[in-house]
């Protein structure tokens, strides 16, 4: 998962809503959305080589995802795997524990951002910056970087997103997937310096990744979902691409929550 625009308490029909991409090599194998047989409360697409998620929620109405933090001279190809940060916290009904696990365990991992939490109240990790911290009302980018960096690419899905959800008279998930496809490079002087070069940070630096060439294969956005929150269901969509942008599924779910 490479970037979450999060809308925290702007509509009061959905007090939270999550519209995130997630961008990997096309040779990872992974499965769609789906309630999970080992995990049946989690609904989440699955990495096949690794064994977690990127984004998922449960039936308790709690919702995780992470994304890598991008910096190439911290990775341990020894290191656990983030995808596992995801499923630990959706699958353990134990949440204060977890978090005091994370707390002393967080350097275990490749440098990473936690989103985790529920409509009632939503919190960041990462790993650059530890503890909990919990998003105010508003809208929140959350990418490569640190938690509401100003990127090129999160400042324009965070505005967009947040013009659109306070004039638009009802939530249109297919609109919020369309902002999701915007395919814009930032200026080169506008880029990041994150240690992968300018044309590297160039490639990057869209809120949906257009196929990309790299020394280990193709590169791009695989997975968009768009998550709607109210106190008794979640709305889940999501929409998978192969190399080159092409629509080639979606799923959506409503998942009525457990009392």
């Amino acid at each position: 998962m490479c970037i979450l625009f999060i809308a925290n308490n702007i509509r009061s029909e959905y007090p939270l809503i999550v519209a995130a991409n997630r961008d990997e090599f096309f040779a990872r194998p992974s499965s769609a959305a789906h309630f999970w047989e080992d995990k049946p409360d989690v609904l989440a697409g699955r990495d096949e080589q690794a064994g977690g998620t990127w984004l998922g929620v449960n039936r308790q109405g709690q919702f995780a995802a992470v994304t890598n933090f991008r910096i190439p001279s911290k990775f341990n190809s020894a290191a656990r795997s983030r995808g596992d940060l995801v499923v630990n916290y959706l699958a353990d009904k134990r949440e204060r524990d977890f978090c005091r696990n994370l707390e002393s365990e967080f350097a275990e991992y490749n440098p990473f951002n936690l989103v985790v939490g529920d409509a009632e109240k939503l919190s960041v990790f990462s790993s650059e910056a530890p503890g909990f911290k919990e998003l105010s009302s508003g809208c929140h980018p959350i990418s490569n970087g640190l938690p509401d960096d100003h990127w090129p690419k999160m400042s324009r899905g965070t505005s967009a997103l947040r013009s659109y959800l306070e004039q638009a008279p009802e939530v249109d998930v297919s609109y919020l997937a369309g902002l999701l496809r915007d395919s814009t490079r930032a200026p080169h002087s506008e880029l990041p310096n994150t240690g992968i070069g300018e044309q590297g940070e160039h490639a990057l630096s869209s809120v949906f990744i257009d196929t990309q060439d790299f020394p280990a294969g193709k590169y791009g956005t695989r997975t968009s979902t768009v998550v709607l929150f109210n106190h008794k269901e979640i709305h889940f969509h999501e929409y998978n691409y192969q190399a080159g942008g092409v629509l080639i599924g979606q799923q959506e779910f409503k998942v009525v929550l457990n009392a």
